[in-house]
């Protein structure tokens, strides 16, 4: 069922709270909006903070939770999420209440895809290899400089398992260098992507992708590809998705990268894959566990690579957020549909 859009009472003022600290230095770009927007920016970032919001006249919150005794708050009617994930919502589901969630999804793919780019690069240029050698003041010759010789990426596959806002980016940036790419989505028969993207970036129309194939074609893709990177958002089906069979499915040589969310995979068939030495390696961003706790096997497992959840912000990252904010305000004001409208079915 398409969620319903928000309704509000035509020409009157709208009250907002803003409480991300990291959109207070953009006031500016709210201003275009108009006086008919009441917009306060304060910094409440935890639980507690926004339970205790007393506020009657509050119509559109951009914060990571709504209250949860909204009585305080009865005119809210919109959350807008600084995040594209929503698992934190999906216990107490606030859409299911009438709210309007919208969250961040095409926001930060440009970061992602870049990070994700960076790792696939570092990993075929053998970047770490070369770098011991510098540092050793040694010279390859022979079968190691051989070794060190970059794999080309041109012709290899690439299996994205989630095609939103980040897979399409990722798919644009590993298009250009000639990769093969196929996409793996809940919906493989929509193509087109409403959701909000950064200008320039992505693939709206679905067309870079050689196939577009259900959730239910992985054990089929999975062993095509030289590197499968997790981009699905964590709901309640997609928890434990990629199982110890699709891990074991794998290439030998392939690599596995997760910038989504640690359980929508199986992290201790990962490790396990990972200690001997069944798959090529693989790029962690995000982790059941976080931050990881200092005994974690991922550590020190062989060939791979531990980031503390960093592949989705940087600088601009606000900057391209405050677009999205924008935007839906206006929308919101002129009754028009919202983008990213959180789907109570699917949680994305």
């Amino acid at each position: 069922m398409k969620p319903e859009p928000p309704r509000i009472e035509a020409g009157g003022p709208i009250r907002v709270l803003i409480a991300y600290s990291m959109m207070a230095p953009l006031r500016a770009s709210f201003q275009a909006l108009g006086s008919r927007f009441q917009i306060e920016f304060r910094t409440i970032e935890d639980r507690p903070g926004i339970d205790a919001l007393d506020d009657p006249e509050l119509e559109v919150l951009i914060a990571s939770f709504p209250p949860r005794d909204r009585r305080r708050t009865p005119r809210l009617r919109w959350l807008q999420l600084a995040s594209a994930g929503v698992d934190h919502l999906i216990e107490e589901a606030p859409w299911s209440s009438g709210l309007t969630v919208t969250n961040a999804r095409g926001v930060y793919g440009p970061s992602i895809g870049q990070y994700v780019l960076s790792e696939i690069l570092r990993i075929n240029e053998h970047t770490d290899e070369r770098r011991v050698l510098q540092l050793a003041h040694r010279w390859a010759d022979g079968a190691l400089q051989e070794h060190l010789t970059g794999r080309l990426l041109r012709g290899q596959t690439a299996v994205v398992v989630g095609y939103g806002g980040v897979g399409r980016e990722l798919a644009r940036l590993l298009d250009a260098l000639g990769m093969r790419v196929i996409a793996v989505k809940n919906r493989p028969e929509v193509r087109e992507d409403q959701s909000y993207h950064v200008p320039g970036t992505g693939d709206p129309t679905g067309v870079i992708p050689e196939r577009i194939v259900g959730l239910d074609e992985l054990p089929a893709v999975i062993p095509l590809a030289g590197v499968v990177v997790l981009t699905i958002p964590l709901t309640t089906a997609s928890r434990g998705l990629f199982n110890a069979g699709l891990i074991a499915a794998m290439r030998p040589d392939a690599w596995l990268v997760n910038i989504g969310r640690g359980p929508v995979a199986d992290e201790t068939a990962l490790a396990s894959a990972l200690a001997g030495r069944r798959i090529g390696g693989a790029v962690l961003d995000v982790f059941g566990t976080e931050p990881l706790p200092p005994d974690s096997p991922f550590w020190d497992a062989p060939n791979t690579v531990v980031t503390p959840h960093v592949s989705g912000g940087d600088a601009s990252s606000p900057h391209i957020l405050a677009d999205l904010l924008t935007e839906n305000l206006r929308r919101y004001a002129a009754g028009e549909p919202l983008l990213n409208v959180v789907d109570p079915v699917r949680q994305y």
